[in-house]
């Protein structure tokens, strides 16, 4: 119930003797909006009736009703009818309204429970028809317009929610704009999300202009109409993923009020033009559009604290970026391309394919030719999939496909293709920069002092970490699917972001670049293993003859340094002995962080060296490390057979094929040079090693 005559004075100083009135009250329907009461709103003066006499037993019950509906919404937000809100003015604003008209239904509700207390409790079935008895039908037949709505309990919801209620089922064509004839100009939020709504009407926001919050996602909107500036009171407006190509002309003159803007994942090429207009805006989310350039005015943006511009083909930024001081949260990811579950065999169809480049506007550019064209020219065995050999190679098409951050970046860029602006945004607190092309992330990352999660998952070319990320407080730092990065290790990533951390900071206090690995020689014991180590590290490339030397008993461990281009390359030298008798336990010293030597004699054939017994061992056991097959006794052969087309394309870790002499010399130069350069290729080379573990290590091996 409110007062008949409701107007500023007695909605701000209500009377007892107005609210105890009966006869000049007027029955407002209270819509809960939805089932868990987050939207109850008064209907309004249309739908209200004016209260006679009623009986008894009628008075009775409806003290009850009101009782119940004056104490909910007394305890909730209940978003005002628009001859309430017409109230407002300077000196009173509606937050004002809302709490005195809270005040008022407060007194309602106690003088309903008097009058429930004194005419006692009848009681009040689920079916209104059995005990609204005659008097009361015009007032039914008034306010319960359409009755209940199915699925809902028998919940009654006013036309407009009715009309919603099942809006989200991806039924509508056409947007309903007759079921909200009455209604438009109240609705303050509107959420027509998964539908096939194409196009809205001419007069869409001049209908509700009442509006603070809509959304109009996923739906298959080609275009918006003109007059959004008529909805003064707009604060989030969402029309991500539809087919909208541009925003229209006087889409800025919503900019005063608007605070949350989504339009990602449509087929946009620019931002909203004007944005000095939208100085009050907090949230822009416009990812995967077709963004290619950011405008300068974007620094217009000033209370601007998120935004997301991922999955846009950007290069650089705008040379004014670095002007929105405000913000906390910026992804700027690139396009991507697909993901492999690592150890999950991997088939991808080209419906699967065509599903994924949906869902990123940036490929709607691409015809379909095009797309066909790219998936069939990986598709290196014809059947229609890609397996886990050919979908990196898609990926690897995807890549060059689009520009990135660090494309064009070298390896003397000292910050590592990272836009120089992002490391003047000091109030950044998230920062998501996957799917580009960054090389390194450089020392002025210490300038980020509030950051907390920095996600620089699958960057193929990334390589190093500053040390100074080990000094900021962060929470959380991504860095899976970077296979060129060599600082922090791989063994340290993974360990998890804690170790990944303590690492970082080690590094603070010292570090030092680190060149060294395994040289592994393995093979059948007398096959010349321990001659050709002694002529490699000779310098001169030969090693007198060693008859009548007993053999490698176990395995003997050696430090062989070269020096090369200023820097300093070692080997840890590991000669296994190649008795059967240690087979079992060779196994637990071969790893990934290593060269393998697997050496067999020529004067006995290859049939008899146990060489697919060392190549299946290091491919079980250390799977990314290279192996040189090297057969040795070659000035006592004239001829030397091996299957090397067979052995290369059953294990493709082989590097190279010598046979060698270690008494004359014949070849070991040559396998001498081509080990270096190998070795140096091996993305470990070059790693970062805090000083500290280095010291540690060697007062150990003290």
């Amino acid at each position: 119930l409110l007062p008949k005559q409701l107007n500023l004075s007695l909605l701000l100083y209500p009377s007892r003797r107005a609210v105890q009135d009966r006869q000049g009250q007027v029955l407002h329907v209270l819509c809960p909006g939805d089932l868990q009461y987050h939207n109850i709103h008064l209907v309004g003066t249309a739908n209200s009736v004016t209260l006679g006499q009623q009986s008894g037993t009628v008075q009775a019950m409806l003290n009850n009703l009101l009782l119940l509906c004056h104490s909910l919404i007394t305890c909730r937000k209940v978003f005002l009818p628009p001859e309430v809100t017409a109230l407002a003015r300077d000196d009173v604003t509606e937050d004002l309204l809302m709490r005195a008209l809270a005040q008022l239904l407060s007194m309602y509700a106690s003088a309903s429970l008097l009058l429930s207390y004194l005419q006692g409790k009848p009681d009040i079935t689920t079916d209104m028809e059995k005990w609204l008895p005659q008097e009361m039908s015009a007032i039914e037949g008034s306010l319960l317009t359409g009755q209940a709505v199915r699925g809902t309990n028998g919940q009654w919801l006013c036309p407009g929610h009715q009309s919603a209620w099942h809006i989200n089922d991806s039924s509508l064509q056409d947007f309903p704009s007759q079921d909200f004839a009455s209604y438009a100009s109240a609705i303050s939020i509107l959420t027509f999300e998964a539908n096939r709504i194409q196009c809205l009407p001419d007069n869409f926001f001049r209908s509700f202009r009442s509006l603070y919050q809509a959304s109009l996602s996923s739906n298959q909107l080609q275009s918006l109409p003109l007059g959004i500036g008529n909805c003064e009171m707009l604060e989030t407006f969402s029309i991500s993923h539809n087919l909208i190509k541009a925003l229209p002309s006087d889409f800025h003159t919503c900019g005063g009020s608007l605070k949350v803007l989504k339009i990602s994942g449509n087929p946009m090429e620019s931002l909203p033009s004007h944005l000095s207009k939208f100085a009050h805006l907090e949230e822009l989310q416009a990812g995967s559009l077709q963004l290619r350039q950011l405008p300068d005015d974007i620094r217009d943006l000033e209370k601007l604290k998120i935004l997301n511009i991922a999955s846009n083909p950007l290069r650089e930024l705008a040379a004014t970026f670095y002007e929105l001081k405000m913000l906390t949260y910026l992804d700027i990811s690139g396009v991507p391309w697909l993901e492999q579950e690592q150890g999950k065999a991997t088939l991808l169809s080209y419906e699967a394919f065509l599903n994924f480049t949906r869902k990123h506007a940036i490929f709607s550019s691409i015809s379909e030719k095009e797309l066909k064209d790219l998936f069939t020219s990986c598709d290196n065995d014809k059947n229609g999939l890609l397996d886990e050999g050919e979908v990196p190679k898609l990926n690897a098409q995807l890549f060059i496909m689009f520009p990135r951050f660090g494309t064009e970046s070298t390896a003397d860029d000292e910050l590592g293709g990272i836009p120089e602006q992002i490391f003047m945004l000091e109030c950044l607190e998230e920062l998501h920069l996957k799917y580009q092309a960054i090389r390194r992330v450089p020392a002025e990352v210490e300038k980020l002092q509030k950051l907390k999660y920095f996600n620089l998952q699958h960057n193929p070319k990334l390589e190093t970490l500053a040390a100074e990320l080990g000094g900021l407080q962060l929470k959380g730092l991504h860095i899976s699917n970077c296979p060129m990065l060599r600082t922090p290790p791989k063994e340290i990533v993974a360990r998890g972001f804690s170790a990944v951390m303590a690492y970082l900071s080690r590094l603070l206090s010292g570090s030092v670049e680190c060149k060294r690995t395994k040289l592994m020689f393995v093979g059948l014991g007398g096959a010349g293993k321990t001659s050709l180590m002694r002529a490699l590290m000779s310098g001169s490339f030969v090693t007198p003859a060693t008859v009548g030397e007993a053999i490698t008993d176990g395995i003997d461990i050696k430090t062989w340094e070269i020096k090369q281009d200023g820097s300093k390359l070692s080997f840890s030298v590991w000669d296994f002995a190649g008795q059967t008798v240690y087979y079992n336990t060779h196994q637990f010293f071969l790893s990934n962080r290593a060269v393998y030597m697997l050496i067999w004699n020529t004067r006995l054939g290859h049939e008899h060296a146990g060489l697919d017994f060392w190549l299946s061992s290091i491919e079980c056991h250390a799977p990314k490390a290279p192996i040189f097959v090297i057969g040795t006794h070659a000035d006592q052969v004239t001829k030397t057979e091996l299957p090397m087309e067979e052995l290369s394309r059953r294990y493709q870790q082989i590097k190279g094929y010598f046979c060698v002499s270690s008494h004359t010399g014949q070849g070991v130069k040559e396998l001498h040079d081509k080990l270096i350069s190998v070795t140096l290729n091996e993305p470990y080379m070059g790693e970062r090693i805090p000083q500290v573990w280095l010291s540690f290590e060697q007062s150990v091996i003290r």
